[in-house]
């Protein structure tokens, strides 16, 4: 794809960058738009269209060339809707980018058994079954489990963490956990140390959690799935989406409601509730 010159930056994509920053938008999200712009006007080039002009049959023969998930067309079309407004056309038909529904989510979740599998073939197991413990009852993430430090464990039983976009919350260590954890501390201030650099990288929790995974009998387990199984396990346990969201450390309930679940056994005992007969 042709790359703009820097005439079409200048009098193009610059001003938009202003309008974007007037909007209030955030940096990393102004970046995102950016690109979707400056891919637009590339593509445009290419096609000789009037990118400024672009009719629906444009846009929609544009929308072809990128990726057909809903969040990529979503930003797509948000972006070129920003810059038709900035450009003084608040009429363009932004809408023939057709944005596709949002596939049914499935918990990725263990199941109940799986997870106290897991558990049990975790404990004792250094550093690679620590690290499973670490996503089951605090539920970090792979690079948090990685950059994990003793000095951000209190002595009243806590864990201070930082997370994605410099989110920092207190959460209670629970005492599986903490046992496991007890007469470890090293001189180093990471969990897990690395070889060359000061603590393991995040590729390597992974291949821990595919090895401990395959010796509970759980194919192809990522990190991800530990930090879903301790959300949705606590929503199951406690049914208290607030406590849910902070344990979750999302800044939106929707999206730990995304991580809620219905277990087979629920859904077992759902159907039983159907007495229609005696």
């Amino acid at each position: 794809m042709t790359t703009i010159d820097r005439s079409i930056w200048e009098n193009i994509v610059e001003p938009y960058i202003e309008y974007l920053y007037a909007l209030g938008l955030s940096e990393q999200t102004v970046r995102v738009y950016v690109r979707c712009v400056e891919r637009f006007i590339a593509w445009c080039v290419d096609e000789q269209e009037p990118a400024g002009a672009a009719s629906a049959l444009v846009l929609a023969q544009y929308a072809q060339s990128i990726p057909q998930t809903a969040s990529s067309r979503r930003q797509h079309r948000v972006a070129l809707r920003h810059w038709f407004d900035a450009a003084g056309r608040p009429d363009a038909p932004v809408s023939a980018i057709r944005v596709p529904p949002k596939k049914r989510y499935v918990s990725r979740a263990l199941e109940p058994e799986e997870a106290t599998r897991l558990v049990e073939v975790s404990r004792g197991w250094w550093p690679d079954g620590t690290a499973m413990l670490l996503g089951l009852y605090l539920g970090l993430r792979r690079a948090e489990i990685a950059g994990a430090r003793w000095d951000r464990f209190t002595t009243d039983g806590w864990y201070r963490v930082f997370g994605k976009f410099g989110v920092e919350a207190n959460l209670p260590v629970h005492r599986v956990l903490a046992d496991e954890l007890t007469g470890r501390a090293t001189m180093y201030p990471w969990l897990f140390p690395g070889r060359t650099s000061a603590h393991v990288g995040a590729t390597t929790v992974g291949a821990w959690c595919e090895r401990v995974g395959r010796e509970a009998g759980i194919e192809g387990l990522s990190p991800h799935r530990l930090r879903h199984t301790a959300i949705a396990t606590i929503n199951d346990e406690t049914g208290d989406l607030r406590a849910t969201q902070e344990f979750a450390r999302h800044a939106d309930p929707a999206t730990t409601r995304i991580y809620t679940r219905v277990t087979a056994q629920r859904l077992v005992r759902a159907v039983e509730a159907l007495r229609y007969v005696a």
